[in-house]
């Protein structure tokens, strides 16, 4: 399968698959797709482990279990994993700076591993995509259809400003500190609130003084708990190897989300540091980075019936949502996004069949909105099949009765189901007009830019500590690294042909669901107009400089942004108002699960346990 490569890292703690398991529904009603599963890495543990072990008289009976495994699970595991034929302890797999987990990285939304001493990383070929993206704008070569093949590492390709290779160095419970005074709080949008706080505080207290460390602070069960992830962040990743597009997207989308897949999926990248082994930026004079661990390669192949592993960083799955909540996503969420994939995909291929420089700058919009396309429609087929839907509802009746049987289940868990349902119909109310907000801000790219130089003004007024988590100080590097890489996509026509599809394809859902700033720039003139006012907006703008708009990422206020009298500023000023009620809503509704989502993670997992089916592996979260 093929999996999207996202341009802000989604940091996460490392979660481990005990075998493949089938892809699961992700993301909420109108949340852009996310991967599944962790791609497999050529010289995996499981080589080294087990490849010389002798073949079992008898092939041992097991049932996966299925999920994403967090490393400190692993030792639970310990008699199936051995009597399965693994050679590595158990234990060791706790551990993220073990030999084995130590050397599997993340490239913040794909997984890699180590595989020299050299800082050498062996990829998937879909998960260099953006680095293939940015090269080719630059050098004005299509590396993507060539390919890389560096013979020196002279002539390694550098991937770009927002290339990252995180390191994890720890894991630590974080639970009691996270969840404190959360449930005294009445108010839905506070304990969001508190919660950030608390996640805000740690992470500053994980960073301090240390520039080359990156730390997050990521839920599991439902937000019943929370691990302090602590990686290296590493800034200076190049190409070495990645193989031609006929090999490594051998069957394209046909292929995609299929078993099996054709494809010369892999790729070969190089992590450099300054030459005092530290992180640092993109710069000839670095040197290449020095692994504590790697990933040996296999003394003899792989056979029938050898036990594999695979360890890595999943981006998301959604097993452990309620039947009502896997029903929204699959009868309204995922088919409203279908439809916007089949209407933007079209328009941006139109483009890309124009020259050789569009078909550039359009590449990873394509893929990525073809890859959820596909995607999401195998999620909303395969629920249609097998009256899967109607499983999830009786398994939660069964859930329900299970909580009701007992005094103390009921006293702990009693009515989440219901309450989540009850917060679900809330959403449905505003969804339309929410959905189509996100469309418009969303899809064209430089409009997306412009609204967040407009948060990020909005948050400066604020002391650092008391900003929403994605825009204080130490977000600033990543935005300012994102629009330097997005100015090689960047192409004025495309943007304001995706503008003008946007505005079209919501009008057309529906007056009541258009948002008040787009009534207010086109809401009664004829489609003719409209284009000519959305193209004023990208021909009038000075957002086109990418030290324009680095400068405004890092220094710019409100007031600064009203004398700037950039059209398209002024646009996301006047938008902003409606999209901060969008995102009101979304954290209300998100500090009413940081209640009801632990509780339903819990009952499941008592209720597993009652049958006898031991722990729930939790959602994979990135």
């Amino acid at each position: 399968m093929r999996n999207l490569r996202f341009a802000w890292p989604a940091l996460a703690a490392l979660p481990l698959a005990l075998a493949a398991c089938p892809s699961e529904p992700t993301g909420g009603a109108d949340t852009p797709p996310q991967p599944t599963g962790a791609p497999s890495v050529s010289a995996s543990a499981s080589a080294s482990a087990s490849a010389s072990a002798e073949p079992a008289a008898k092939k041992p009976t097991f049932e996966n279990p299925g999920g994403m495994w967090l490393p400190e699970q692993m030792p639970a595991h310990e008699a199936t994993l051995k009597s399965l034929g693994l050679q590595i302890d158990p234990a060791a797999l706790a551990k993220v700076d073990s030999p084995t987990l130590g050397a599997v990285v993340s490239l913040g939304g794909c997984t890699g591993s180590f595989v020299s001493p050299e800082g050498l990383i062996v990829t998937n070929h879909h998960c260099v995509t953006g680095y293939l993206g940015f090269a080719s704008g630059k050098d004005k070569k299509n590396y993507a259809e060539s390919g890389v093949l560096a013979k020196t590492q002279a002539e390694e390709v550098w991937g770009g400003p927002s290339g990252r290779i995180f390191v994890t160095q720890q894991i630590k419970d974080v639970t009691a500190e996270m969840r404190a005074g959360i449930d005294a709080i009445k108010d839905d949008t506070k304990r969001l609130r508190e919660v950030e706080k608390h996640a805000k505080s740690l992470i500053a207290a994980c960073e301090k003084d240390r520039p080359e460390v990156r730390c997050s602070v990521l839920p599991f069960f439902g937000t019943g708990q929370y691990r302090l992830v602590e990686q290296l962040e590493l800034k200076d990743v190049r190409l070495v190897y990645v193989p031609p597009e006929g090999v490594g997207d051998y069957g394209g989308e046909i292929d995609n989300w299929r078993w099996p897949r054709h494809g010369g999926d892999f790729s070969f990248l190089r992590v450099y540091t300054g030459k005092d082994g530290k992180p640092a930026a993109n710069d000839a004079s670095n040197v290449p980075y020095k692994p504590k661990f790697h990933l040996p390669f296999a003394s003899s192949a792989l056979r029938a019936g050898d036990m594999v592993m695979v360890a890595g960083y999943p981006a998301q799955t959604s097993r452990l949502k309620t039947a009502a909540e896997v029903e929204e996503a699959i009868s309204w969420g995922f088919p409203k996004r279908i439809e916007s994939f089949k209407a933007f995909i079209p328009l941006l291929e139109s483009f890309a069949a124009k020259s050789e420089e569009l078909k550039i700058k359009t590449s990873t919009q394509i893929q990525g909105f073809s890859n959820g396309l596909i995607k999401m429609q195998g999620i909303v087929e395969g629920f249609g099949k097998g009256a899967r839907l109607e499983e999830r509802k009786k398994a939660d009746a069964d859930l329900a009765a299970f909580i009701d049987g007992d005094p103390t289940r009921k006293a702990q868990w009693g009515g989440a189901i219901s309450a989540i349902g009850d917060r679900l119909a809330e959403v449905r109310t505003h969804r339309g007009h929410d959905a189509a907000v996100r469309e418009i801000l969303g899809t064209p790219r430089m409009l997306g830019q412009a609204m967040a130089i407009v948060r990020l003004a909005e948050e400066r007024a604020k002391p650092d500590a008391e900003r929403h988590p994605d825009f204080q100080e130490r977000t600033y590097r990543r935005y300012a690294d994102a629009t330097a890489t997005f100015q090689n996509y960047y192409d004025v026509e495309v943007e304001k042909a995706l503008l003008n599809l946007a505005m079209a394809r919501t009008h057309h859902g529906g007056s009541e669901n258009w948002p008040k700033f787009a009534l207010a720039f086109v809401g009664k003139v004829t489609e003719a107009d409209r284009q000519k006012r959305i193209a004023a907006l990208y021909d009038k703008t000075k957002l086109g400089d990418v030290e324009l708009r680095k400068k405004l990422i890092n220094t710019a206020k409100i007031a600064d942004l009203k004398k700037l009298k950039d059209p398209l500023i002024d646009f996301a000023l006047a938008a902003r108002p409606v999209q901060k009620e969008v995102i009101e809503r979304e954290e209300a509704y998100a500090g009413a699960m940081l209640l009801l989502a632990p509780k339903y993670a819990d009952a499941l997992r008592a209720f597993a346990k009652s049958k006898g089916k031991g722990d729930l592996a939790p959602d994979a979260n990135g």
